[in-house]
This record gives structure tokens, C-alpha cells and sequence, in this order.
């Protein structure tokens, strides 16, 4: 997006009936990203400060659904992120093991003699 705050740093602090952890969710939300987009101003820097903050619109269910909201997301984050570790853990083990059988096939230890390509489809 490449907003630059104007005033160094922006610092949000829930008011009563919203909690700390639905606005930390809801920062990072399309809704959210969405308006700050429509609010970027300059031409080379972007511009996005608290006058622009104050004309955001956020949605602001019961106290109780916002507690089950950024507890459910916190969870699906939490499986999220456990993915992208183990995805990234499988990239590495894999370009390990590509790099082993081209280190093998270069050095002649993987004899490719009669490797048959398969044929190129369109």
C-alpha cells in the first residue's frame, strides 16, 4: 500500500465497548484496508494520519461477539501460521533433496542412461 503516517505513529486505543483485540483484528481486515486505500492521499507519498482515522467506519457488534470473534480468528491464525511453518519446513527439506540428487546425477552416483523423459504436452 505504501501509506507513510504523517505523524510518525498512529496509535489506537479501543474506546469503551470495543475491545483491544477485535480493533487489532479489524486493522488487518479487508474493511479496514479497504477505506484506508479510498483515504491515501498525495501523489508520490501517501499520506494517511488521524483525521483520516476519524472518518473510518468500523463495525462494532456486542462485546460479547467481538471476545468470540478475535478468539475464532486467533485460532485460524494460529492453524495458519502452523501451515506456512511446516509448508516453508517441506520447501527446505525438498530443495535439500533437489540439490542431493543434482549433486548425485553431476558426480555419476545416479546412473541416467536410460531415464526417458516424458513427452512435452500443449
Amino acid at each position: 500500500m505504501g501509506a507513510i503516517p504523517y505523524t510518525g505513529l498512529i496509535i489506537l486505543r479501543p474506546k469503551t465497548g470495543l475491545t483491544k483485540a477485535y480493533l487489532r483484528l479489524f486493522v488487518i481486515s479487508k474493511a479496514f484496508l479497504g477505506q484506508v486505500e479510498d483515504y491515501l492521499k498525495g501523489s508520490t507519498i501517501h499520506h494517511f494520519g488521524p483525521t483520516h482515522l476519524r472518518q473510518m467506519l468500523i463495525s462494532v457488534p456486542p462485546l460479547a461477539e467481538q471476545h468470540a470473534i478475535a478468539a475464532f480468528l486467533d485460532r485460524k491464525l494460529s492453524q495458519i501460521d502452523r501451515q506456512i511453518a511446516l509448508i516453508d519446513q517441506l520447501d527446505d527439506l525438498l530443495q535439500q533433496q533437489r540439490k542431493a540428487i543434482i549433486h548425485e546425477a553431476v558426480t555419476g552416483k545416479i546412473d541416467l542412461s536410460a531415464y526417458d523423459p516424458p513427452a512435452e504436452t500443449a
